[in-house]
């Protein structure tokens, strides 16, 4: 009995036997759960660029009318510029004034964008500016808030990792016993 480690011989002992069996289990069903968390995130990521990719936004006539007459005034405040600044304010003041849009009026509006588009880039060519393009305009379009294309951009910003606890334990059970509690 003297010579056995054994913790039921020796009390000292005894207590780090329990933490040691304790972390194991805990370090197993951390493990386990971050398993499962990587599954269903993956699974819910996947569901959500299935619902995007088929997500649609019902566009009246109403809608079209609005987004044919903005599309036209974007138009043809482009195409009237004089130089660089005034095709950079029309730029601006076109996101600016889609931003104002609903979603059914700016996916109408996507009809017209790349006649917009290719306006745009023509009268930045004309003037000689390589710095104003559509992007401004194209990035206002894209905005919308539609809860089927939203899941994807909700699902991506799900945690990686739930076994945080047991990170942080690992990590402090490997740093030198010396150094814990020191601050640099």
């Amino acid at each position: 009995m003297n010579s056995s480690d054994h913790p039921k011989y020796s009390i000292e002992n005894a207590r780090d036997y329990e933490i040691k069996e304790a972390y194991k289990e805990f370090e197993s069903e951390a493990k386990r759960l971050q398993a499962e968390w990587a599954q269903e995130r993956a699974n819910m990521q996947a569901d959500a660029d299935r619902r995007a990719a088929r997500a649609s936004v019902f566009v009246s006539d109403k809608d079209k009318q609005t987004a044919e007459q903005i599309g036209n005034r974007i138009l043809a405040s482009i195409n009237s510029v004089r130089n660089k600044e005034d095709l950079r304010a029309a730029v601006h003041r076109a996101a600016n004034d889609i931003n104002y849009l609903t979603d059914p009026e700016k996916t109408a509006l996507q009809m017209k964008m790349g006649d917009i588009v290719d306006s745009v880039r023509a009268q930045a060519k004309r003037y000689g500016s390589t710095s104003v393009t559509p992007v401004t305009i194209l990035d206002s379009l894209r905005d919308i808030r539609n809860e089927d294309l939203l899941s994807r951009d909700v699902a991506n910003q799900l945690p990686q990792n739930v076994d945080i606890e047991y990170m942080q334990s690992r990590a402090v059970s490997k740093a030198p016993k010396s150094k814990i509690g020191q601050v640099e």
